[in-house]
Formats: C-alpha cells, sequence, structure tokens
C-alpha cells in the first residue's frame, strides 16, 4: 500500500500538508478539535453574528483518500504515536508535528467540539457589544 503519513496538529500548515499529500499517501491527520479554526477571522467572530461558520470549518471534507482522528497524541517513538484513549499505536513512514500556536480566545478557541464554539463567541459578542 501507499507510505503512512501521520500529521499531528490540524491548522494551517497541518491541513495544507495533508491536502497536499492526500493523493500520493495514506494521510493520517491528528487534531485534539474536529475542527479547523480558521484563526485570522476569529476577531470578527466575536462581533459579527453568525460570523463563526465562517471560522469553524469541520475536517469531514478535506481529505479524499486519507482520514482524520481526532485525540490526543500522548507519545511518540521512531515508529510509531500513541493516542490517549487508543488501545494500538498509529504507525507511521512519516511524521509531521504541525501544531501550532497557542492564543487566547477568542483568536483560539478552547473546544474540541465544532458544536460548542458558536455559542463562545455569541457570549463574546454580548459581552463586547453589549
Amino acid at each position: 500500500g501507499k507510505p503512512v503519513v501521520v500529521i499531528v496538529g490540524g491548522g494551517y500548515a497541518g491541513t495544507a500538508a495533508a491536502s497536499a499529500l492526500d493523493k500520493e499517501f495514506n494521510v493520517v491527520l491528528i487534531d485534539r478539535k474536529n475542527y479547523f479554526l480558521h484563526n485570522l477571522g476569529a476577531l470578527r467572530a466575536a462581533v459579527v453574528k453568525d460570523y463563526c461558520k465562517n471560522v469553524v470549518i469541520p475536517y469531514s471534507n478535506l481529505l479524499k483518500h486519507g482520514h482524520v482522528v481526532q485525540g490526543e497524541v500522548t507519545q511518540i517513538t521512531p515508529e510509531a504515536l500513541t493516542i490517549h484513549d487508543y488501545p494500538d499505536p498509529v504507525p507511521f513512514d512519516y511524521l509531521i508535528i504541525a501544531t501550532g500556536t497557542s492564543y487566547g480566545f477568542p483568536a483560539k478557541v478552547p473546544e474540541y467540539d465544532a458544536d460548542a464554539v458558536p455559542a463562545l463567541y455569541s457570549s463574546a459578542r454580548d459581552t463586547i457589544l453589549g
């Protein structure tokens, strides 16, 4: 089969790498969230009603051949990595670590589930705009 590329982190770099490699490799993208956060627009989501739908983008349509795993990587060895609450290590031929940056809300979101995000931005908007 195709070589396995595991990408840890689903931000800008991780999703770009996953998309670019999807056709030629067996891509496994691992992220704690079940969505991509377009954080360049995140501040606008804090003040513009319903703009959140433009910054919270589900990973469901990212890959045509590979797949996305929602989870937290707890250990990496040269041959495989371990995901919290997954029974078996995930072996790979290539590993890309693209864990990105960490900022406070509203630039980054402390929620792992996309369904919980709109309420955060709505609350921020109510606080900011009164």
